[in-house]
């Protein structure tokens, strides 16, 4: 495991079989997607407690096993440098392989009655490869105070369209906000690049077998996929926020084909996506809170919404907030 700080850099030797290794954080991702889509269908609580007879035993065998997966490859991750990660608030994971699947702000630091993740102590990002270090450290603050909003632009996407409006009220900034047929590509490329923030609350649709024809859909069905994102210049822009379904995630290994890291290209040092499909109420929680944080730290402010979605209970279990990462700069 290597560990950078400013200070310094050190390399600790852990033993592990990295096959078992990638086949666990898959196992993770495969086990919160599944509660994740009981939360989309609303069949699920939450807390996955509120069942009973022999759906509760299902379900807190279900939360068992996920939780001790999730405290086996925290175990295996990161306790072997725990201790060089005192003081720090940001900590940032530079995954590769199935490694990239991992929700690390969801890594279970302490098993119990009331679990502890790792995001409770400390505000976590992703780097999606060193390469891009150039881009996030080359970056200077956008001078707009415009944000651009997107919205349910096919009209299949009530929530979609509830979470642009709602936002709009939790953002200081100018907004432009477009819904349902003016969500489209051209507006999307005029006004795109000139914001500070991005929000984009629509389909994101992941290829697995073909990265490179996953997309974000616009009005008019337009696709945005990953060589239009890359040719764009977003360097004015700080922050992209993809509201859509599985846009931190490539396929056949190939971890840096991804719709997130099309915008790092692109110029955008900091992205916000998700891992799996994902709630419509939870995403709005989690969106609303985050921009109630967010001044210039998208890592801190996710930690924040993060961790008050676990105070307060309704959305507790990590397969409602643990979707969303920030990969890149603060």
């Amino acid at each position: 495991i290597h560990v950078v700080s400013r200070e310094e850099r050190s390399v600790r030797e852990v033993e592990a079989d990295m096959q078992a290794l990638f086949a666990e954080a898959r196992l993770a991702r495969t086990r919160l997607q599944a509660v994740a889509n009981e939360l989309r269908e609303g069949r699920g609580a939450t807390s996955m407690k509120a069942k009973s007879g022999e759906n509760a035993k299902s379900t807190e065998e279900i939360d068992r096993q996920l939780y001790d997966g999730l405290h086996g490859l925290y175990r295996q991750l990161v306790l072997p440098v725990e201790d060089m990660l005192d003081g720090y608030e940001h900590v940032y994971f530079v995954p590769s392989g199935a490694l990239a699947e991992v929700p690390f702000s969801s890594l279970v630091t302490k098993r119990g009655e009331r679990n502890r993740f790792l995001v409770e102590d400390h505000a976590v990002g992703l780097m999606p490869s060193l390469y891009l270090v150039h881009v996030y450290l080359t970056h200077l603050g956008s001078a707009s105070e415009q944000m651009l909003i997107f919205g349910d632009p096919d009209g299949s996407l009530p929530g979609a369209r509830k979470e642009a409006e709602e936002i709009r009220d939790h953002v200081p900034m100018i907004t432009e906000m477009r819904i349902g047929d003016a969500a489209d590509y051209a507006t999307f490329a005029e006004l795109g690049p000139l914001s500070r923030a991005v929000h984009l609350a629509t389909h994101g649709v992941l290829d697995a077998v073909a990265p490179e024809e996953s997309y974000l859909l616009l009005s008019g069905n337009r696709k945005l996929k990953l060589i239009d994102i890359q040719l764009m210049d977003f360097s004015d822009t700080d922050l992209v926020f993809l509201s859509a379904c599985e846009t931190g995630l490539g396929g056949q290994g190939i971890e840096f084909q991804t719709l997130s890291r099309a915008f790092a290209h692109a110029g955008v040092p900091t992205v916000a996506a998700t891992l799996w499909q994902v709630s419509d109420a939870a995403t709005l929680d989690l969106a609303t809170r985050f921009y109630d944080h967010y001044e210039d730290d998208a890592v801190v402010a996710m930690a924040e919404a993060q961790r008050v979605m676990i105070a307060e209970g309704r959305f507790a279990h990590p397969a409602a907030w643990a979707g969303f990462s920030i990969m890149g700069m603060p």
